[in-house]
């Protein structure tokens, strides 16, 4: 039971039955797509909620099925022979090679620690991510990426790539001299704390929600920045309660080595109604 936890249908090949070991990992490696489906087609086709907890559901019932189909294997064995892969090396390097496929799986999940990316991603919030060398496409203007700087991973919005021109003018985002538009959405009451929502729309069209305390705060001005060639300019969506590529000693540029992956969907969220949503 403990091998099959640790690498689905490890604990069969103990056993003597490869085949059915076999068997289990492709049973096991086919349910594992259905929690990314949603990101993968229109996602308005299921329900967010139930499709993403189903999809989890199955593959925490067909691990629990492999630990007992183990135990019942084990117990009805008998006498077992050995054979050549029935050595503990050989199941060490099999649980290994399970863990080096799951760092390198298409897909990772992450926690949302802070409140940086608010509205789009709240504290708490669980998210997948597909890494951009497993992509088809570069890191794009609008993307809300995984970012790695000084060994901690951030979650941010890629506004400029390299070439660009970005500044903050009275709390407006500025690229290549352009003032992008901004149109308010309401107002928010956050962490106790009155918000301003916006609606920001980049260049190409592609438009996201900003919360914003207001227009006069620590960041809201600031030098203009010419992104260096093979950078991305990042910031967070909560435009006065982020550390992001406006704080260059801090901060600053992020080179595209430090671009992790891009995010996908919400698959956990304090407010089930979010679960399964992509984030804007």
């Amino acid at each position: 039971m403990l091998l099959s936890f640790l690498v689905s249908g490890l604990g069969q090949l103990y056993c003597g039955r490869p085949g059915r070991a076999l068997l289990l990992v492709v049973v096991t490696v086919l349910l594992v797509p259905l929690v990314y489906l949603p990101t993968l087609v229109d996602r308005q086709a299921y329900g967010h909620f139930s499709w993403i907890f189903l999809a989890l559901v199955a593959l925490v019932i067909m691990r629990l099925y492999v630990m007992v189909d183990a135990w019942l294997v084990a117990r009805h064995t008998g006498a077992l022979r050995l054979r050549w892969y029935n050595r503990w090396y050989i199941y060490a390097g099999i649980a290994l090679i399970g863990s080096a496929l799951g760092l390198v799986t298409p897909f990772h999940s992450y926690s949302i620690p802070s409140a940086s990316m608010a509205p789009a991603l709240l504290p708490g919030d669980f998210v997948l991510t597909k890494p951009y060398w497993s992509d088809s496409r570069k890191p794009l203007v609008g993307d809300i990426a995984i970012v790695k700087h000084d060994g901690t991973f951030f979650v941010k919005r890629i506004v400029a790539v390299g070439g660009d021109r970005v500044q903050m003018i009275g709390g407006r985002l500025t690229i290549n001299g352009v003032v992008l538009p901004r149109d308010m959405v309401g107002n928010l009451r956050f962490n106790d704390v009155d918000m301003t929502l916006y609606r920001e729309s980049l260049p190409d069209g592609r438009n996201y929600r900003i919360m914003e305390l207001s227009d006069h705060e620590f960041l809201d001005d600031t030098a203009a920045f010419t992104v260096p060639l093979a950078s991305y300019f990042v910031l967070g969506d909560n435009r006065d309660n982020s550390r992001d590529s406006r704080v260059m000693k801090e901060f600053g540029y992020m080179p595209a080595e430090s671009m992790v992956a891009r995010v996908l969907v919400v698959w956990w969220a304090k407010d089930w109604g979010r679960i399964g949503t992509t984030p804007e």
